[in-house]
């Protein structure tokens, strides 16, 4: 008899079905898709250059990362993270499942690409609540006025920083779906 309830169940049915998704998606098809920032300064010059996958295969990607970043989300990693930690008294699962909650938690607060602006840090959770509140997704006035009006001299710094969280979230995705694999057969 399986410990969860036919509802919980069917939400990490849903987390596994959303990281298959995820995985087949055109950005990732072949790993991760690389990502460069690069500046190029002479005496009268200052140029900033930012290499990232196309506009459309981010935005194709973002409509699923989506679900696996928000809090309201059912497939939130957060969520599932903490179900699995709940229900399963197998203590190797349960120390892999909080070492990837951890290690998830440290990537969301600090980067060892380092963005401060006016003494403020920009941090990955920042960038992803920037661009996907600020941009992609619902377009909140205050945050897209912060991302483009006061950050504006830093869109590219912040986008990269963006892109890379954008990418740590899909690895540790298919980390956790390992585990709901093991732990949905309990």
């Amino acid at each position: 008899m399986s410990v969860f309830t036919p509802e919980e169940k069917k939400q990490l049915e849903s987390f596994l079905l959303l990281v298959g998704k995820i995985i087949q998606l055109e950005l990732f098809k072949n790993g991760l898709p690389p990502a460069r920032m690069s500046y190029k300064i002479s005496q009268d010059s200052y140029e900033k250059k930012l290499e990232l996958p196309s506009e459309e295969l981010l935005r194709s990607a973002l409509l699923d990362l989506r679900k696996v970043y928000a809090k309201k989300e059912s497939t939130n990693f957060c969520k599932i993270s903490r179900l699995s930690l709940e229900k399963v008294e197998d203590q190797a699962i349960i120390e892999e499942t909080q070492n990837i909650l951890n290690a998830y938690d440290l990537c969301l607060k600090q980067s060892d690409f380092k963005i401060i602006i006016n003494g403020e840090a920009v941090t990955p959770m920042e960038a992803l609540k920037l661009w996907f509140y600020g941009h992609y997704f619902h377009e909140v006035g205050s945050i897209k006025d912060k991302l483009f009006y006061q950050y504006a001299n830093f869109t590219y710094e912040i986008k990269f920083q963006f892109f890379i969280a954008v990418r740590e979230l899909a690895k540790f995705a298919v980390r956790l779906s390992k585990i709901v694999k093991k732990v949905i057969e309990l």
